[in-house]
């Protein structure tokens, strides 16, 4: 299995498809507080692995309430 910080190594840039993904899985957390825990850990990572990540609409998408 290749972890996120690999794939950025290896310069396969994560795709919006990606980060859609990612965060519907995201938003299926029950909890709100463990929900936005969550996705603000994925930020950095996310960040890094695209240039155009959006991170307001990916926390949107993730149910974040900002």
């Amino acid at each position: 299995m290749v972890t996120l910080d690999e794939q950025t190594k290896e310069n396969k840039m994560m795709t919006r498809k990606d980060f859609v993904v990612m965060a519907e899985m995201i938003a299926k957390i029950a909890n709100d507080v463990e929900r936005a825990n969550f996705a603000y850990r994925c930020l950095d990572s996310l960040k890094a692995s695209n240039p155009r990540f959006n991170e307001a609409k990916f926390l949107a998408a993730c149910k974040v309430v900002v």
